[in-house]
């Protein structure tokens, strides 16, 4: 059999599972208002939604023989690049699939090289090989908040307008990613469907229905699409649903906790659900910063209310306890679960009545709902040594394409589906309301692993504390020349 036959086959079962999913009747999802059963917004043919544009790239061009080498991020970095074998999980087939029609159309095999080098690292191990000239890859995935200041800084990648075939104006590629990470009117860095786990990084907010239930919370969903879901609602909607359980005092890991969110990345999760950024960028792109603002000010005292007043919320560390708060979400003990999309897939162990939500809006004068995606997600660049720009554009804007058309419904197939929530509304959800409102900050990705400002809301709502003039100031010398540098 043909790669070509086979490729198409696989792309066709895939196709068919996805369309299975979606097409599936209706069940019933109230969020727990049981006067409103029959949903005003019944969507029983709801589809994975994908845009049906192709790439420009030429028929006729033909790598054959060559293999296209991606600088793979430690620990795990192949396995997002490349699977060795079908193994009937949508996310490893989708990828062995898609693998193999880049394979079809261009004649090029892809391998992922893991340079066991950990983020922290990355920059260097990027900046090393340009200036020895090895070669040694043609792509690197980085972790954009660790490496894309030190890699302008040093003039290590590629501007993409030196990347002919690769269109940032496609589905396949986010542009809100690679507008706010440009500068001069240059862009260095991109994500495209490729980087999948932009999809599993997506903040979003998990609810139990069955305590949503006990407590008559109103519709949630419906609260979403009215743009009625924000933090004072939030804020409003927890309070009182904590219990001491145990009766020690306090509220802790054997009691109800009305919402959890770790101290570290998911804290972050709250700037792009404000749409709040630490820094922007001027009319000449110079930075401008956005911390001592009134509205950041305000999202820190909201942030405080909804954590450390009223026993509404726990704020658990990092390192070893979100499987812990997955098993409190799963009993039925923790309502509102702040966390990313790809959590949803580790409570597929458990019998838990889940849905998805967005996490809520700072105001209801804001336009659009937001959504934080961790640093995690991945960043492509191309190194400035880059021996034929031209083949790596084209490689790159095909895999782009066909990660777009087999990745991102393995990832909906996978991550929701197949966790344990089967409600059309959670699909909705992602679809309407989180990946097509992602947030990106200038400040973040650009704060070489906390230099700047990103710190704030993970430093200042854990130690409950919003004196943010006293943060800002003690840091400001730092942060600020680093970013002058950076300019």
């Amino acid at each position: 059999m043909s790669k070509r036959i086979l490729s198409f086959l696989l792309a066709l079962m895939l196709v068919v599972t996805c369309f299975a999913l979606t097409s599936c009747k209706k069940e019933d999802v109230n969020s727990g208002n049981k006067d409103n059963e029959q949903n005003n917004n019944e969507k029983d043919d709801l589809q994975i939604n994908l845009s049906d544009e192709k790439h420009e790239v030429p028929s006729d061009l033909e790598y054959n023989g060559y293999t296209f080498k991606v600088f793979a991020p430690y620990p795990s970095g192949i396995s997002r690049f490349v699977s060795e074998e079908l193994n009937n999980t949508p996310i490893n087939d989708a990828i062995y699939n898609r693998n193999l029609a880049v394979q079809d159309e261009l004649g090029v095999t892809i391998k992922a090289l893991d340079f066991t080098t950990y983020t922290d690292k990355q920059a260097e191990k990027i900046i090393d090989s340009v200036f020895s000239g090895d070669h040694s890859f043609d792509v690197a995935a980085i972790h954009s908040t660790s490496a894309c200041a030190a890699l302008i800084i040093a003039d290590a990648v590629l501007s993409f307008d030196n990347l002919e075939y690769v269109d940032l104006e496609k589905p396949w590629w986010i542009k809100e990613f690679s507008e706010v990470s440009g500068m001069l009117d240059k862009e260095y860095f991109g994500i495209s469907s490729a980087c999948y786990s932009y999809y599993d990084y997506a903040g979003c907010i998990l609810f139990n229905k069955d305590l949503a239930e006990e407590n008559n919370l109103p519709d949630l969903y419906q609260l979403v699409r009215d743009g009625e879901w924000t933090v004072d609602k939030l804020i409003e909607l927890t309070q009182g649903v904590s219990f001491d359980r145990d009766g020690d005092g306090v509220i802790g890991t054997e009691d109800v906790i009305a919402i959890s969110c770790d101290n570290f990345g998911y804290m972050n999760f709250w700037y792009g659900a404000f749409r709040q950024p630490t820094v922007t960028k001027g009319e000449n792109d110079e930075p401008v910063y956005q911390v001592s603002t009134p509205r950041m000010r305000s999202v820190v005292e909201k942030l405080h209310t909804l954590f450390n007043s009223g026993n509404r919320g726990i704020i658990y560390e990092m390192n070893g306890e979100r499987d812990l708060y997955n098993e409190i979400f799963a009993e039925g003990r923790l309502l509102f679960h702040v966390c990313a999309a790809s959590n949803a897939a580790k409570l597929r162990e458990y019998d838990v009545n889940f849905g998805i939500l967005p996490l809520p809006k700072f105001d209801e004068n804001q336009e659009r709902y937001g959504s934080w995606v961790d640093p995690w997600h991945l960043a492509l660049c191309v190194p400035s040594d880059c021996e034929d720009p031209e083949r790596t554009s084209a490689i790159l804007e095909v895999m782009a394409y066909h990660s777009y058309r087999l990745l991102y419904p393995a990832v909906v197939e996978q991550q929701l589906y197949g966790s344990g929530t089967r409600d059309l509304e959670s699909l909705e959800m992602l679809q309407d309301y989180i990946l097509p409102n992602v947030f990106f900050d200038f400040g973040s990705l650009y704060d070489s692993w906390g230099v700047g400002y990103s710190r704030m809301l993970k430093e200042l709502i854990p130690a409950g504390s919003t004196d943010t003039a006293s943060w800002i100031g003690q840091r400001r010398p730092k942060a600020e020349a680093h970013f002058d540098d950076l300019y």
